[in-house]
């Protein structure tokens, strides 16, 4: 709503578009990472440590920047 206009669509509305995904489906990554594992106090214990970095770019658009995906993950294991 804008002064005394008002606009508003339905998300079902925009199944026929033909605009493109900004998106790409697909990536290709490299994974780098590193793991520690132990027993104590009867218990198995794991913490593993990764760091994913996309190798191309996922815009669909042809501007300038290359925006690629990158990740941070730390995990955490315990067995009983």
């Amino acid at each position: 709503t804008s002064g005394s206009t008002s606009f508003s669509k339905a998300c079902s509305e925009n199944t026929t578009s033909t605009s493109k995904d900004p998106l790409k489906k697909y990536d290709a990554s490299a994974i780098a990472g590193a793991g520690l594992a132990l027993n104590a106090l009867g218990r198995a214990y794991a913490l593993t440590v990764r760091y994913t970095h996309g190798l191309s770019n996922i815009s669909t658009d042809n501007s300038t920047s290359s925006p690629k995906n990158a990740t941070f993950s730390i995990l955490l294991g315990l067995g009983f």
